[in-house]
C-alpha cells in the first residue's frame, strides 16, 4: 500500500515538474531565451556613406563628438554585405555625413534599387545633382530643415545655405514622389515651430517629421535639458496645436519620461549599419559602425559576432533590469517609442 502511494506520489510531482515547464511564463521565458542565443539574420541596413559634410550644425555628433576617420563606402562593400546577407529588404542612407558627397553615391543606390530593395536617402539638400542624376526612383527621400529663414539657417549650419536648400528642396519635389523634411524640436526652440509650420505651409512637402533632440554628449546638462519630457506639458500642447488640421505632420516628437524608464528600441534584432572599412554596428541612432562590433571583411557572420550578441542580450532583458545596452539609451526619444 504505502509502495502504490509513493509512485502516485512521485507520479504527481513528475506531472507538476511538466506543467510547471509549459505555464505561460516558461515558455516565455523559453522563447526569450531562444531568441538572446539565436542567430539572427538583418533585414534594414543604415549606410553610413561617408564622414564628410559641407556644413556646421550646432549639436551635430560631428561638432560635439569626434568621428573616427573611415574610409567612405563602395559598391563592392555593399555588394560584400548582401552577399552575406542577401535578405535585407532595405536601406537608409544617410550617417554622420552629408551621403551624396560619397563618391560613388549614384552607383549604390541605382544599384540597390535594381536588385528591388527599398531606399530610403536623408540628405541637408545642399547637394541634389546626384540625387536628380539617379537612374531609380529612392522610395523617399528626407531632406534636414535646419531653420525657417537664412539667418536663423546660418546660425545653426555656418554656411548660408537657406536658399540654395529650399530650391533644392522643391526640385527635389518636382522630380520624385515622397520627399519630406525633418526638424529636430527642443525646450529652447519650440517656439520656432509656428515659424517652421507656416514655411512648410508654403511648401507642401509630402510629409514633415517632428524629432525630439538627441544628446551625443550625455555629461552635459545643457544638452541633456533641451530634450523635451512628458512633464513639458506646455511645450506638448503647444506642438499639438500647431499640428491640427496639418495633414503632412506624419510624426510628432516622441517624449521622454525619465522617471519611468522605457526601452522599446529592438534594433540590435534586425538592423546592420555599416562603414566604408567593413565595421557594422546596430544602433538606430546613436552608436557609429565600429570594428569592436564586427565586420564583414574579417567575419562570416558578423551580425552575430561576440558583442552584438551580447547587446541583443541586454537588450532583451533592459526591460526588466533596467540595464540598456548603452549608457546613451536612457536618453534615446527611441526607447519610448509605442509598440
Amino acid at each position: 500500500m504505502e509502495n502504490s502511494q509513493n509512485k502516485i506520489l512521485k507520479k504527481n510531482k513528475k506531472k507538476k515538474k511538466i506543467l510547471k515547464r509549459w505555464t505561460p511564463r516558461a515558455i516565455k521565458r523559453t522563447i526569450k531565451n531562444a531568441l538572446q542565443t539565436r542567430k539572427v539574420i538583418p533585414r534594414t541596413c543604415g549606410l553610413f556613406m561617408t564622414n564628410k559634410c559641407n556644413l556646421k550644425c550646432l549639436g551635430c555628433r560631428r561638432s560635439v563628438l569626434n568621428i573616427e576617420d573611415s574610409k567612405e563606402i563602395s559598391l563592392s562593400t555593399v555588394k560584400n554585405l548582401l552577399s552575406l546577407y542577401p535578405d535585407i529588404k532595405s536601406f537608409s542612407v544617410g550617417g554622420f555625413g552629408e551621403p551624396t558627397l560619397c563618391k560613388e553615391f549614384v552607383n549604390i543606390i541605382d544599384f540597390l534599387k535594381k536588385e528591388g530593395k527599398k531606399v530610403n536617402i536623408i540628405t541637408n539638400g545642399t547637394n541634389i545633382n546626384k540625387i536628380l542624376s539617379l537612374k531609380y526612383k529612392p522610395d523617399k527621400i528626407i531632406v534636414s530643415l535646419y531653420g525657417y529663414d537664412a539667418k536663423s539657417y546660418l546660425i545653426y549650419t555656418g554656411v548660408e545655405v537657406y536658399n540654395q536648400v529650399i530650391n533644392n528642396f522643391l526640385r527635389l519635389k518636382d522630380h520624385f514622389d515622397n520627399v519630406g523634411l525633418v526638424y529636430i524640436v527642443t525646450r529652447e526652440n519650440y517656439r520656432n515651430l509656428e515659424k517652421i509650420i507656416s514655411l512648410c505651409d508654403r511648401l507642401r512637402p509630402d510629409f514633415l517629421q517632428l524629432i525630439n533632440y538627441l544628446v551625443y554628449d550625455i555629461t552635459k546638462s545643457d544638452e541633456v535639458n533641451k530634450i523635451i519630457t512628458v512633464k513639458d506639458k506646455e511645450i506638448i500642447e503647444y506642438i499639438d496645436k500647431l499640428c491640427e488640421n496639418r495633414d503632412y505632420v506624419k510624426e510628432k516628437p516622441v517624449y521622454i519620461d525619465f522617471e519611468n524608464p522605457k526601452f522599446n528600441c529592438t534594433s540590435y534584432n534586425s538592423r546592420i549599419n555599416l562603414d566604408g572599412d567593413g565595421n557594422i554596428g546596430g544602433c538606430l541612432r546613436q552608436i557609429p559602425p565600429d570594428s569592436s562590433f564586427g565586420n564583414i571583411f574579417r567575419e562570416k557572420e558578423p551580425f552575430n559576432s561576440t558583442e552584438m550578441r551580447r547587446l541583443r542580450r541586454l537588450q532583451h532583458t533592459m526591460a526588466k533590469k533596467k540595464k540598456p545596452p548603452h549608457k546613451e539609451c536612457n536618453y534615446c526619444f527611441g526607447n519610448w517609442y509605442p509598440q
